[in-house]
């Protein structure tokens, strides 16, 4: 069995794999003070990857996973972008907070 990435499978892959390398843990407010703006459907083995921002931080974007939200922070300087699902300079990202 033979098994190939669309260009859609690896953009995702990457993108998690750039977000796992930018988490940063110590975020400016209280986590239960941080949510995400949105709420993550029911996850399925084959379900797409959901993105959400912050609803107080556009630094700052979750990740639906099984258990719930997992957040992460886009690198220093940087914005999430909700419509391209990227960290991006922030007059390109649109966050408007």
């Amino acid at each position: 069995m033979q098994f190939t990435l669309t260009a859609a499978a690896s953009l995702v892959l990457a993108l998690a794999s750039l977000a796992s390398s930018a988490a940063v843990a110590a975020p400016d407010a209280p986590l239960e003070a941080r949510a995400p703006k949105g709420k993550c459907p029911p996850i399925y083995p084959h379900s797409p990857t959901t993105f959400l921002p912050d609803d107080k931080d556009c630094n700052v974007f979750y990740i639906c996973d099984y258990p719930g939200p997992v957040r992460f922070n886009c690198p220093a300087g940087l914005h999430f972008s909700p419509t391209t699902w990227v960290c991006d300079y922030p007059a390109n990202a649109g966050c408007r907070k």
